[in-house]
């Protein structure tokens, strides 16, 4: 045997010789998963820092709140300020599931896969061998997500209180007459009393109003995944600013701005093996409460929020109340400091939430 034969064999003897095969590079298409989740998933990065996620939150409630404020113009150093901020915002959604593959990836490969967003692929480079078993791995988590809506009412029912009095008092001199009118209401209970040109009027009333309102809104997200809705109003204020311009010119700028008032529910459902599901609810109630006055007279708004987190599991299609919110707002109005009239207003109310999941299964024969 020639040395050339012998060094053949003997290369072909030593371990690993055999399977040595090149490098390639391919490209993974998915069918159902978001590529930029699955390539998060084998990526060896560190979880974010409390401030990342703070950052996370601060961008998505800005995004969030300039696609409720539509037209609304806003200076560009100002920044929105709500009860939204205890929602995770989807970045952050994504980092939790940062890193949960990577100890499974195969050896051989170059490095985790990269995601490819224009067409929803993973790319990847190593032996391909490698890449066969990381596509194997791979279609384990792509696989078709199933649908869930989310159906939500919320019933109010505010309770409005009246208690006032006030006294009117005039003085007859001919055809003059001089005196107050309007502190004694309208309503209620009034006595009179009148004795030379000199009469006074004193009334007092108690009332009490009910209301009912319902708001109702439903959602189709898909499983594990979260869902915001949010039923309310912009309460629009305007604030001014002045400086001077580049030719020591005063400037004074009159912005409108506004604040979120309403509902809001956040809620991340989960299907579960016996088709119940189990979701994670963060209900918010943002009211205006008041008003501050600030420079050059600007009348700021107050505003008041209430909120809860729970986890509960309910069968499909079973419907749900979150209760126990209460909500008061009281106003007290005096006229002539108190010595000839009082309003008082009181509303309370004990808004409930129903919240009922209904799983979306796919079409039977093409039956619904």
């Amino acid at each position: 045997m020639g040395r050339a034969a012998l060094l053949a064999l003997t290369l072909l003897l030593l371990p690993g010789a055999a399977s040595a095969q090149p490098a390639s590079m391919t490209v993974i298409d998915l069918r159902w998963a978001e590529a930029r989740a699955v390539a998060a998933m084998f990526a060896d990065e560190p979880p974010p820092a409390e401030e990342e996620l703070r950052a996370y939150r601060q961008q998505w409630v800005d995004d969030f709140a300039a696609d409720v404020a539509g037209q609304v113009r806003r200076r560009p150093d100002s920044r929105w300020h709500y009860a939204s901020s205890m929602i995770a915002a989807p970045r952050e959604q994504l980092e939790d599931t940062a890193g949960a593959l990577w100890r499974m990836l195969p050896a051989g490969l170059d490095g985790p896969p990269v995601a490819l967003p224009n067409r929803n692929a993973l790319l990847v480079s190593g032996d391909p061998v490698a890449i066969d078993q990381l596509r194997e791995l791979i279609s384990l988590v792509d696989v078709k997500p199933r649908m869930v809506n989310i159906e939500v009412r919320l019933l109010d029912e505010p309770v409005t209180s009246t208690d006032e009095w006030g006294i009117d008092i005039g003085r007859r001199f001919g055809d003059l007459t001089i005196g107050s009118l309007g502190n004694a209401p309208a309503r209620g209970g009034q006595v009179r009393w009148e004795r030379d040109g000199t009469q006074v009027t004193g009334g007092w009333n108690q009332g009490q109003t009910r209301s009912e309102t319902l708001t109702a809104a439903n959602i189709t997200t898909t499983d594990n995944v979260p869902a915001v809705l949010t039923t309310g109003r912009l309460l629009p204020y305007v604030t001014s600013r002045t400086y001077y311009g580049p030719w020591r010119n005063r400037v004074t700028e009159t912005v409108v701005d506004a604040v979120f008032i309403g509902s809001e529910l956040f809620v991340q459902p989960r299907i579960n093996g016996d088709d119940t599901v189990t979701m994670t609810l963060r209900p918010t109630f943002i009211d205006a409460v008041g008003t501050l006055a600030g420079p050059h007279g600007v009348q700021l708004p107050i505003t008041q929020s209430v909120g809860v987190a729970t986890q509960v599991t309910v069968r499909d299609g079973e419907t749900m109340q979150i209760g126990g919110f209460e909500r008061s707002l009281a106003e007290y109005n005096t006229r002539f400091r108190g010595l000839l009239g009082e309003r008082r207003v009181r509303i309370d109310s004990h808004p409930r939430m129903y919240v009922t999941p209904r799983i979306i299964r796919d079409l039977d024969g093409g039956r619904r």
